[in-house]
């Protein structure tokens, strides 16, 4: 599964959240988790100290990837992003869409119509 900025935040901030229970489930399953590298960026600087902290060491556990962003998935995902209704969307959820699209894998986000526009092909579980 891939995470939004939305989910990662939940995880961090409330170890109760919907979000946190689908990672432990994940991880509990040793599925691998995503978390785009702009996700954890703008993660990081949203919540507080502590929180930073355990992102830190959650990005660090053996069954969490961090996916880079380089120069092809900027092309390939503004391209996406400027064929949809969610041009305006931050960089943290093009780059998601982006990766969940490429892994073929979910996305777990609370702004489900943005992530459904950029990438409507992207199986998406919705936070409440």
């Amino acid at each position: 599964m891939v995470l939004d900025t939305a989910a990662l935040i939940d995880a961090a901030d409330d170890r109760r959240s919907l979000a946190a229970g689908v990672i432990d489930i994940a991880m509990w399953d040793l599925r691998t988790v995503c978390v785009p590298s702009n996700v954890l960026l703008e993660g990081l600087s949203l919540v507080p100290e502590h929180a930073q902290i355990l992102l830190a060491r959650f990005v660090n556990l053996p069954v969490v990837v961090v996916d880079p962003f380089g120069q092809d998935d900027a092309f390939d995902a503004g391209a996406h992003a400027a064929r949809s209704r969610a041009r305006k969307a931050g960089c943290d959820l093009k780059q998601a869409v982006h990766v969940a699209r490429h892994r073929r894998w979910p996305l777990v986000t609370r702004d489900v119509d943005a992530a459904g526009a950029l990438g409507p092909d992207v199986r998406v579980v919705p936070l409440p």
